[in-house]
């Protein structure tokens, strides 16, 4: 197996910044540790060599790092005057919907590249897409495969896989959950899984279910959310509505752990049997069309029922403290890897 460890540093030490852009165009380079700030002020246009030029996060966890940090998030940026409320947050209705429309295109279908890339998909391989959502990672692998090969798209959300066939309809959908897989075994020649793995209970169970599902010397290639870093824009989302008072909506809503390291990742895989493991971090830049939409991406979570619920003047707040945070360009990291069935 191989780790590559990820190079970028907290402030205290060396190496450049990731750099966010906000919404009236300046730019900041924000520690992802520890949200020190450098270089405030600075117009966005005037562009910068080391943007996104490295990878990863050193340091410990987000809860540790909030607490020994208070005071020196985004909260404590000014960005100017806040509009009262965003609007037509929830008009989809469903958080399918608003995660199609609003976090599909800027996060999810450029990690979908990503990962298909990452897993080397070939022209009339058989593919299984565990966890898959809405069906980007199936759709995107289909294209590669063509109609000599053949995409199977799993998730345990039958309203998100409804989506996935109405939209893609050359793939092939199963409701099912990802740690038992009601698929054939021996049947793929690739399994894929992307942004999913680190939320299952049962991680190892999961492993071995993919790796059951795939032929021998079969594939899998999986990204998770990389541990150590504030994840913009789903942090973001749970801080303002912890701060707000809201209770957890949903288990572990504000532990803001639903992520792995590297190691981990390596050890399940390694751990189910996989060989040959490779495990890398990457670094994307996410660009959103407009403050808005990043705002309104919060319908597309589990938070959304619950921001729902509230009465008007709650959710203006919480719109509010979201515009005052969030940033319509900023990084992205996650842990990929990939390993064979002997």
């Amino acid at each position: 197996m191989a780790v590559r460890r990820p190079s970028w540093k907290c402030r205290t030490g060396p190496g450049p910044l990731p750099v966010n852009v906000r919404a009236d165009g300046t730019r900041e380079s924000v520690c992802r540790s520890c949200w020190a700030v450098a270089e405030p002020g600075k117009a966005a246009s005037e562009g910068d060599p080391d943007l996104m030029s490295q990878t990863g996060s050193g340091g410990p966890g987000r809860r540790a790092i909030s607490e020994r940090h208070a005071g020196r998030g985004p909260a404590a940026l000014s960005r100017g005057t806040v509009p009262a409320m965003t609007g037509a947050l929830f008009d989809l209705g469903t958080v399918p919907d608003a995660y199609e429309r609003y976090l599909v295109p800027p996060i999810f279908r450029p990690w979908a590249n990503t990962l298909v890339d990452f897993a080397n998909v070939s022209t009339g391989e058989v593919v299984l897409d565990v966890a898959s959502g809405t069906g980007v990672v199936a759709a995107t692998a289909a294209d590669r495969v063509g109609d000599a090969g053949r995409v199977v798209a799993t998730d345990v959300s039958g309203a998100m896989l409804a989506l996935a066939s109405a939209a893609h309809p050359m793939i092939e959908t199963i409701e099912t959950a990802a740690d038992e897989l009601a698929v054939g075994n021996s049947s793929f020649d690739l399994a894929l899984c992307q942004q999913g793995f680190q939320f299952l209970t049962d991680r190892p169970a999961a492993a071995q279910a993919m790796k059951r599902a795939l032929r021998s010397s079969g594939r899998l290639a999986l990204a998770v959310w990389m541990s150590g870093s504030l994840l913009e824009p789903f942090d973001v989302y749970g801080r303002v509505l912890e701060r707000h008072g809201m209770p957890e909506p949903f288990p572990r809503a504000y532990a803001y752990d639903f992520s792995m390291s590297p190691g981990e990742v390596d050890d399940v895989l390694t751990a189910a049997g996989f060989t040959s493991v490779e495990v890398e971090s990457k670094v994307l830049e996410v660009s959103w069309p407009t403050l808005d939409d990043a705002v309104n991406g919060i319908a597309g979570t589990p938070y959304g029922p619950a921001v729902a619920a509230l009465d008007h003047e709650d959710q203006r707040r919480i719109f509010a403290a979201l515009r005052e945070e969030l940033h319509l360009v900023h990084p992205m990291t996650a842990v990929l890897a990939r390993g064979r069935k002997p």
